[in-house]
């Protein structure tokens, strides 16, 4: 079994070309992930051993996945404190 760091999947993303037409661009890889080279079986399991032995962060069960909310819907004031601050950030001072 070979294994690659998962990166997510995005949706295709396209270009508009000089004479109007469409066209899908090329992913793009950024330099940090180019360059890795796809796991081992030794090196997949030696992580996969990791993972399962590390008691203070436990593997996500699918129920807990299933309960994951947006943070903006758990805590709606917070976020608009937040936008509010990062707002305040951006601007010019005179």
């Amino acid at each position: 079994m070979v294994s690659f760091l998962s990166v997510p999947k995005r949706e295709p993303r396209t270009a508009r070309l000089a004479n109007g037409d469409w066209k899908e661009r090329e992913p793009v890889m950024n330099g940090k992930l180019k360059n890795l080279l796809p796991f081992s079986d030794e090196e997949e399991v030696r992580i996969q051993r990791g993972i399962a032995e590390d008691a203070d962060n436990p593997e996500l069960t699918d129920e807990e996945m299933r309960q994951m909310r947006p943070f903006r819907e758990v805590f709606p004031e917070l976020a608009r404190e937040i936008d509010k601050e990062i707002a305040a950030r951006s601007r010019p001072e005179r």
